[in-house]
């Protein structure tokens, strides 16, 4: 990143010397060489604002290096121009008793259960970022299953392109509804709440995954909806292993409640085998045994050949399963 300018190290000075006590935030680093920039933003704010600590934490398998203040409100940018004030508002809510009450919101959205993921996009120098980010800022720290992320959409363009971000800022909810300069927060609130669980997307059902109990949580979930969710396969394949291992969880519950619901995540396994690892291959090939699908049948035979032992192992099992039980669907 360029040098802070001298008016941002003003501000970040000024703001360290209010701060009544030491606040901790966390600098999540994955392989993103991006992560070098939050790295050396992080080493001038310490510097300037010495009660500020940030802990380094490696997470090799995160999608984006990201500064974390709090449980839930993540950074994925350098905070620069029009981002810096909000970004210590932020910080600030480490250090005070109390944090802006939100405006009256519609029933059930503080006690929410159900994690929603939002993610705004902005730009450093956007004129209308600061006053959207401001609004939001308060809900991760107020709302126990709110999780927000401030995403700077010059750092990483590709996400912005993924989400098929246009302007700044805009603000999306499960990767699903979005918002494009001002945010009603009433009107977010309310889709919050109505949220059809079946569109929520891998972010949010993968926090669902994360918590205690998570896995017969969104079982419990897709088997009162009829309906495997489409997010839910792409969790059967994610890099955290604790997330790939819960999501399996997850399926071995339906098999309990509805074998005949199970299955249906075994077209989606299908189609998804030939471009993942090795490891979450064996994964599928468990899974693929557990459900005892004869549609799986051709890919366990062509496993069974495989150059890696491990393949071939965990295939050999699944239809050793398969042909000691009458195999379904």
């Amino acid at each position: 990143m360029d040098k802070t300018t001298p008016l941002e190290e003003e501000t970040i000075s000024a703001f360290g010397k209010r701060l009544t006590k030491e606040v901790g935030i966390r600098l999540f680093l994955s392989e993103d060489p991006r992560g070098g920039e939050l790295q050396e933003f992080c080493r001038r704010l310490s510097e300037m604002a010495p009660n500020i600590r940030t802990v380094e934490v490696a997470d090799e398998a995160g999608p984006l290096p990201a500064i974390l203040i709090g449980e839930r409100l993540r950074y994925c940018g350098v905070p620069a121009g029009n981002e810096i004030k909000p970004f210590l508002e932020a910080i600030a809510f480490l250090d005070e008793t109390s944090i802006p009450a939100l405006d009256p919101l519609p029933d059930g959205f503080m006690a929410l259960e159900t994690p929603a993921d939002l993610q705004v996009f902005v730009t450093p120098f956007c004129n209308f970022c600061p006053a959207v980010v401001r609004r939001l800022l308060p809900l991760p720290f107020l709302v126990a299953s709110i999780y927000l992320t401030v995403i700077d959409a010059t750092l990483f363009p590709e996400i912005a392109a993924e989400r098929n971000i246009k302007s700044a800022p805009t603000l999306v909810l499960d990767d699903h509804l979005r918002w494009t300069g001002r945010v009603d927060m009433e009107e977010l609130a309310r889709a919050v709440v109505n949220r059809d669980p079946a569109m929520l997307g891998n972010e949010t059902l993968g926090r669902i995954l994360q918590t205690e109990g998570g896995a017969y949580e969104l079982a419990g979930m897709m088997h009162r909806h009829e309906k495997i969710f489409p997010a839910f396969a792409d969790l059967l394949t994610d890099e955290r292993f604790t997330v790939r291992l819960a999501a399996m969880v997850t399926v071995e519950d339906l098999l309990e409640r509805d074998g005949d619901l199970a299955l249906q995540v075994v077209q989606p396994m299908l189609k998804r085998y030939s471009q993942v690892a090795d490891a979450v291959k064996g994964d599928f090939l468990y899974l693929l045994g557990e459900i005892k699908s004869a549609e799986a049948l051709p890919l366990l035979q062509a496993a069974s050949a495989d150059p890696n032992a491990e393949i071939r192992e965990a295939a050999a099992e699944a239809l050793e399963k398969i042909d000691t039980d009458q195999p379904i669907g």
